[in-house]
């Protein structure tokens, strides 16, 4: 990736299933961004948009949508034969978990109240 690349779910085909529009969805992130593997909530429909640039060995982006978990392992790695970094924001109103470089994460926004959540 030499440039920002932007790509949603709005983009793919509506007579597509949800399993489907994810698939599509992630093979894109592959051939687009590089490797990652994700997974979507099972309670609400798919959707998805991210906005991501190559800085180097570093990649910096934001996306929103439904997905809640994205790890990044050694077959990603070989996958793309990328072994640099990947750091989004995530601007949806859920919580995105995942590892990357062995280390669990998570970014985004809860709705419930600060005062209800579960301390780490």
């Amino acid at each position: 990736m030499s440039q920002k690349t932007v790509f949603s779910s709005a983009q793919l085909p509506s007579q597509l299933s949800e399993n489907d529009r994810f698939s599509l969805w992630q093979d894109i992130h592959v051939a687009e961004i590089w490797s990652v593997e994700y997974g979507i909530s099972e309670n609400l429909p798919f959707e998805a948009t991210i906005e991501a640039s190559a800085i180097g060995p570093v990649v910096l982006g934001q996306m929103s949508g439904t997905i809640k978990h994205a790890t990044r392992k050694a077959n990603n790695i070989a996958d793309d034969d990328n072994d640099g970094y990947l750091l989004l924001t995530n601007k949806a109103d859920t919580v995105l978990a995942g590892a990357q470089v062995g280390r669990d994460y998570d970014v985004g926004r809860e709705k419930r109240p600060w005062s209800q959540r579960q301390s780490p």
